[in-house]
């Protein structure tokens, strides 16, 4: 295999604005994003938002997402109250009023001398659908206060650094575009020209990713090209710690993505960092397929379960485990002045030989397949296997188990990161068990074979899912079987009335 299949993304193009003013320091404005929003809830952004038709330019766009959320315009106020230009920002939050009336009202003519152009930024693929801004920044000299719309919480000026202290006590949740234009803007005192370089420096492309994907304190991400289940196209490798790091899944069989990932970890060695193990989740084809990579080019021990060994064994899959991790297992690793203590916990379930990497003290969890921020888990159990990777019972104890640690954090194998895991684990264990329930009631009146069971309990499901249906099917009469609530004759399954 040599290249990655092809795959479309649909991207949203948009824009933002960062706004700074001096009081006397430089501050700069951030939105706290609703926690319901879907995409980067509870999290501060900059005011900003998808184009409209309406709009004439992205510059445009810019100033329009920043009226819709916080009221507050860039050119001096004519002959308007604060009462009358609130109601401005609600009548176009409500679709009352146009921005083209409006903008006439706050007295916007020229809109290219209110702002400067920083570059775009576009999302990493985590999504199926990608945001692409056009990022610019704008001092702001008026003293009008923001006033936030429904999608937001708060809307506050930070001295930059502050933001980041708060995000590295595990305070504030900053997306990687914001983090990158935060540290730039944190050791300066103004914005001179050497600043608005470095600003437009952070520009990516479609497909580049940010330079900085650290999304956590101490935790870079590195979504990677793999063979994995739709709707998602990449699986996420993960760098845990700073000076001293482990690589957590590294993914994807394809050259051209295995060289970038390479290219990561000789960046970080070349800050003095140093990778000390490849630590793989579980055996599944999208999770391991840099292992041997990193293994020749960099040395490194590749790091496994042992039934997760066994397994690529039995695959006979080219690639040797050099060491096996037991529940309890960890890894002390530098982080500045300090340390993560990073430990291994047996998660079966999803597969045999699963393992999450929980850090004790930040309370965080790189947790492979257990859960997953896009898409579904399969829990597999295929016709007439005897040893299947999917044990509905043994994943049902995981993900208790994973609830009992009441983790801040958790960073799953696809998609972005969950900040709320354990509503997270709970909406899946509820709908595991919703399943059941489902099952017990299509077997109430009568047996049912496989197939005729499939139908009661997916009447719409799409034939292309049918193989996956009863995989799943079957892995839930296994549990239900054993806990004698389902029994099976030669006329199907059925329950006891």
């Amino acid at each position: 295999m040599t290249a990655p299949p092809p795959f479309t993304s649909h991207f949203l193009k948009g824009a933002a604005v960062v706004l700074v003013r001096y009081r006397p320091h430089l501050e700069v404005l951030l939105i706290h994003r609703s926690p319901t929003l879907k995409a980067y809830p509870d999290y501060w952004a900059f005011p900003g938002g998808r184009e409209d038709p309406e709009d004439i330019n992205f510059a445009d766009t810019a100033l329009r997402e920043l009226f819709e959320e916080t009221a507050l315009t860039l050119v001096a106020p004519p002959a308007y109250t604060e009462f009358q230009r609130l109601q401005w920002q609600k009548d176009l939050n409500t679709g009352n009023r146009s921005w083209t009336e409006i903008k006439k009202h706050l007295g916007y003519e020229d809109l290219e001398p209110s702002l400067t152009f920083m570059g775009w930024r576009v999302a990493p693929p985590i999504h199926p659908v990608r945001f692409e801004a056009a990022y610019f920044y704008a001092e702001y000299t008026a003293d009008d206060e923001a006033h936030i719309s429904s999608e937001a919480q708060a809307a506050k000026w930070w001295r930059p650094q502050a933001l980041i202290q708060s995000w590295e006590r595990g305070e504030a949740l900053i997306p990687p575009p914001v983090m990158g234009v935060l540290r730039t803007l944190a050791p300066v005192s103004r914005l001179e020209a050497d600043t608005h370089q470095a600003l437009r420096a952070l520009s990516n492309s479609r497909t580049e990713l940010y330079q900085d994907m650290e999304i956590h304190p101490a935790v870079e991400m590195l979504p990677l090209r793999t063979p994995t289940l739709a709707p998602a196209t990449h699986t996420n490798t993960y760098f845990v710690g700073k000076e001293s790091f482990v690589v957590i899944d590294p993914a994807t069989p394809y050259p051209e993505e295995q060289a970038l990932l390479r290219e990561r970890i000789q960046a970080r060695m070349q800050k003095g960092h140093q990778p000390i193990a490849v630590l793989l989740t579980h055996h599944h084809a999208d999770h391991i397929g840099a292992a041997a990579d990193l293994q020749g080019h960099f040395k490194l021990p590749v790091l496994a379960h042992a039934l997760t060994q066994k397994r690529l064994q039995q695959m006979g899959y080219p690639l040797t485990v050099d060491g096996l991790i037991d529940e309890g297992d960890a890894w002390e690793l530098q982080w500045g002045e300090t340390s993560l203590h990073l430990e291994a916990l047996f998660t079966p379930g999803h597969a045999p030989g699963h393992l999450c990497f929980i850090e004790k003290n930040q309370r965080f969890g790189v947790v492979g397949d257990m859960v997953a921020g896009i898409g579904s888990i399969v829990i597999q159990h295929p016709a007439n296997s005897s040893d299947p990777d999917g044990h509905m019972k043994n994943y049902l104890d995981s993900l208790e188990r994973l609830k009992s640690l009441n983790l801040c954090r958790a960073f799953p194998a696809h998609g972005p990161m969950i900040t709320h895991p354990n509503i997270t684990f709970t909406t899946y264990i509820e709908h595991r068990l919703a399943r059941e329930q489902q099952i017990l009631a299509c077997l109430k009146d009568f047996p049912r074979q496989l197939s005729d069971l499939r139908h009661c309990v997916y009447p719409d499901l799409d034939s292309a899912l049918t193989t996956f249906a009863e995989d799943a099917l079957r892995a839930h009469l296994v549990k239900l079987t054993q806990e004698k609530r389902v029994f099976l004759e030669p006329s199907g399954f059925y329950v006891q009335s």
